[in-house]
């Protein structure tokens, strides 16, 4: 009777005293993350692929196996180029040259899973980023199938898309799938941002993606993001997979037709960079170090004018910083497009960087990737706006330089 008295007193004390974190802490939203990235919601009859109940209705069991990862949300994932090409156009060995080809899995090795296919809702297939931690449809608006090899692609304009109530090839449709529990078992399907989806290309494979993991991409029409256009809000950023465009990214009205591919999980972390006073600038997101000024700008005040330099040049210019241990490094580098990419501010235009760096020059900048469809031809970076583009290797522009 006394054990049966102080057990009830001691239950009570718990309960008015342990409450749950105010802020979880990053563990607890990993595994929050991972309970949820490929199951289904446990409220409700669960039904297959088509809506139609699963046997065992809400007491069958809704949670699918999920591997124990820990995502880096805010890091790189290396470009997929392993081939190099002088500025002719022509195919050389990597090693020594600089070059995106040269630098493997740099600055972390890609890593998609997919198609796989849900376990309980049979139909529905994603691929999971293994790195960013985003769960994406495997398939295209409008594609279905392990192979997407069912139907085509279909497109909507970006006022389509993001209508209320989400209209049928959109992605706010994908939450009201499978009697409400979502298409995967998810209820969080969105547009993707222009920096998820730009985090696709793979700039050796046709089409720029990972073919196996996202099978049948239809490049014929670009992709459309969430992403509104700074100074221009009745446009979006669109995505171009086919390696033929000239421009990777770009602005678009948000009444085109576009593609869609949708996207879950959580956005990207705001930038977070720190002055180290040296003449160098740590993204406390990537950890790579940055170059302050661009080439031919005073090193800790990025005063003066740049210096304009080919492709090939702005090599000679990042290991020139190695030669001099510039801020106490050696291995500065020209950086690969992902890389260059992840510095861009596109809440801002012209320049599109954040204010850490001063007196950026509102051009395009080189990156160490080339143009596999065109290999005379380097992707660079717009810092008037954000956008990706492929200019002649020789074409004269200012470059930065990264080490990690």
């Amino acid at each position: 009777m006394y054990k049966s008295f102080l057990f009830f007193i001691l239950m009570i004390v718990f309960t008015a005293c342990v409450r749950p974190p105010e802020k979880l802490d990053p563990n607890f939203v990993i595994l929050q993350y991972l309970s949820k990235s490929n199951s289904s919601n446990d409220s409700g009859n669960i039904s297959d692929g088509t809506g139609a109940p699963v046997s065992g209705g809400a007491n069958a069991p809704v949670a699918c196996p999920n591997p124990a990862l820990v995502f880096n949300p805010g890091g790189i994932i290396d470009t997929g180029q392993t081939t190099c090409w002088d500025a002719a156009g022509t195919g050389v060995a990597c090693l020594g040259t600089g070059q995106d080809g040269a630098f493997a899995n740099i600055p972390n090795a890609r890593s998609f899973v997919g198609p796989t296919q849900h376990c309980i809702y049979t139909n529905d297939y994603t691929t999971l980023d293994q790195f960013h931690g985003l769960t994406w449809k495997t398939c295209a608006e409008g594609q279905s199938g392990a192979a997407c090899g069912t139907g085509v692609s279909t497109q909507l304009s970006w006022t389509a898309a993001t209508a209320i109530p989400a209209p049928v090839g959109s992605c706010g449709a994908l939450n009201t799938r499978n009697g409400g529990n979502g298409y995967a078992g998810r209820t969080d399907w969105r547009l993707p941002t222009v920096k998820e989806l730009a985090s696709l290309f793979h700039y050796s494979n046709a089409p720029q993606i990972d073919v196996a993991s996202f099978p049948a991409t239809f490049s014929g029409i670009a992709y459309m993001t969430n992403s509104t256009v700074t100074g221009t809000p009745t446009n979006i950023w669109v995505a171009d997979f086919s390696g033929v465009a000239i421009l990777k990214t770009y602005s678009t009205p948000k009444g085109a037709n576009l593609n869609v591919r949708c996207v879950a999980g959580n956005p990207l972390p705001p930038l977070a960079f720190v002055d180290n006073g040296n003449g160098s600038i740590t993204d406390q997101n990537t950890g790579l170090i940055w170059q302050k000024c661009a080439d031919g700008q005073a090193a800790l005040t990025c005063l003066g004018a740049v210096t304009n330099n080919t492709q090939t040049a702005s090599y000679a210019s990042c290991n020139a910083l190695n030669v001099a241990n510039f801020a106490g490094r050696n291995d500065w580098r020209l950086p690969n497009a992902n890389e260059l990419l992840s510095i861009v501010d596109h809440s801002v235009t012209n320049p599109s960087i954040s204010a850490t760096f001063p007196f950026v020059t509102p051009q395009a900048h080189w990156t160490s990737t080339s143009s596999s469809n065109t290999p005379s031809a380097g992707i660079v970076v717009s810092f008037f706006n954000g956008s990706l583009n492929r200019p002649n290797k020789a074409t004269l522009l200012p470059s930065r330089c990264v080490a990690n």
